[in-house]
């Protein structure tokens, strides 16, 4: 579980250097001057594109997230059982000796 955290916030942190730089590169493109109409309309196209990927990485940052706190959950969810289970012998330990 502690590999798949740090995978994943290695993963996190290299998604957001490529995000800064595809932003950087973008809105350099965006500000050049001498770019004609269709080189601007594909620009902009592009940056529609990159937005919605950028969207759908967050949705997976999200999900990974909720993955992570279910995983958690389940964990905590496991600790009781088995504790109940032990409560469960003992009771049953102590009807027979009566």
């Amino acid at each position: 579980m502690d590999k798949i955290k740090k995978e994943s916030g290695a993963l996190s942190s290299e998604l957001n250097a490529y995000r800064q730089q595809a932003e950087a590169k973008l809105t350099s493109l965006a500000a050049a001057r001498g770019l004609d109409a269709a080189a601007r309309r594909e620009l902009q196209e592009l940056q529609l594109v990159m937005q919605a990927a950028l969207a759908q990485v967050d949705v997976l940052a999200r999900q990974a997230a909720l993955a992570d706190l279910l995983q958690h959950r389940l964990t905590q969810q496991e600790e009781v059982l088995a504790a109940l289970q032990v409560v469960g012998r003992a009771l049953c330990l102590l009807f027979v000796c009566l």
